[in-house]
């Protein structure tokens, strides 16, 4: 009887035993199945964002004209062309004598002028022995004769007379001065350039500079007009030659320079080399765009997820939203990689491949 009861004390241990490693099995089983369950959550997680790298922005690509800096028909002195010191193609500097103008009306006053003041002139003459007549009788009288208060009145009168004679003699000359300098009068150039010389009218031709200085002559459409403020960074390649420099915008008019259809065009230049660009070349205009262009999908609440050794770290992000992007222009920079479909669920520090 005792041994029948410990052989059944026996197969109850065992079963016990059996059905305890039985339990951890199944919670084994049970932990590795919830673990699976996470992992592949986490997984899909993961795979359910996309990611991109941040680049520049492409530049705006236009074309556009050299042209001088400043052009300027001289102004000719009234008169008749008597020579022109240049031809087409010549080269002057700041100040130099273009052409020569002769005034026949101011070289008829000059001769009137002449005349008058040789008039003045034997005034003065005949003043000046006046005056020595009167001072010459006053020098014989005695200071107690009768006459002599008279005498010395004369001689007051005569210097009087004399002085206004020398006066007119002056303004005479003064008049005639400066009525010679208008009979032959210079036409100057205002700076060193180019000149072209149109003789259509040969009474009267015209004669035109163009500056040394050269400048981007471009325009510029009022949809891109806010891209380009003074002092955007541009860079000029000429088609022809292949020469490039990097410039900035120097002018941007607020007045409509043309309208082609429904589009409105501004004038838009920049300084250029001399030494590098032709007046005339046709150049290829490359202006560069501040900021980095994202998809506004990548943008929630004006913060944006950076993308890190596999993590994501939420930043903030300043720009303006434009045609499905968002330019920022603080907070990225280009070479980051970013979460372009952030959701509500996606943390900081989440993993992200």
């Amino acid at each position: 009887m005792n041994q029948i009861k410990g052989k059944l004390q026996k197969i109850g241990k065992k079963r016990l035993i059996i059905l305890g490693l039985a339990v951890v099995v199944i919670i084994v089983a049970i932990a590795g199945i919830i673990g699976k369950q996470q992992q592949k959550k986490a997984q899909a997680k993961e795979n359910q964002y996309r990611t991109m790298m941040v680049r520049k922005r492409t530049p705006l690509t236009m074309s556009g004209k050299v042209t001088a800096a400043s052009k300027q028909i001289v102004a000719l002195p009234s008169g008749t062309v008597q020579s022109i010191a240049v031809k087409t193609g010549s080269h002057v500097s700041q100040g130099q004598v273009v052409a020569t103008v002769y005034n026949e009306s101011a070289a008829d006053e000059v001769s009137e002028l002449k005349d008058t003041l040789a008039k003045a002139q034997k005034q003065v003459s005949t003043a000046s022995s006046t005056l020595s007549q009167a001072q010459s009788a006053l020098s014989q009288a005695d200071s107690d004769d009768d006459d002599y208060s008279e005498l010395k009145s004369q001689v007051t009168e005569a210097k009087s007379s004399y002085n206004e004679a020398v006066d007119d003699v002056s303004e005479a000359q003064n008049k005639l001065n400066t009525a010679q300098n208008k009979v032959y009068q210079s036409a100057k150039a205002p700076y060193a350039g180019i000149v072209v010389v149109n003789n259509e009218h040969a009474d009267s031709p015209a004669i035109t500079v163009y500056s040394d200085n050269l400048q981007l002559n471009m325009e510029i459409s009022e949809y891109d007009y806010n891209k380009v403020p003074v002092g955007t960074k541009l860079t000029v390649t000429a088609i022809a030659t292949k020469n490039k420099q990097e410039t900035s915008v120097s002018y941007l008019s607020k007045v409509p320079d043309s309208t082609n259809g429904n589009t409105t065009k501004y004038t838009l230049n920049a300084n250029l080399n001399s030494s590098q660009f032709i007046n005339g070349q046709t150049v290829k205009v490359e202006i560069s765009q501040a900021g980095v262009a994202i998809p506004k999908a990548a943008v929630r609440s004006s913060y944006v997820y950076v993308v890190k050794d596999g993590k994501a770290k939420k930043r903030a992000v300043f720009g303006r939203f434009e045609d499905g992007f968002c330019i920022v222009t603080d907070g990225l920079k280009a070479g980051e990689t970013i979460v372009t479909n952030p959701d509500g669920n996606l943390k900081s520090g989440d993993h992200i491949e």
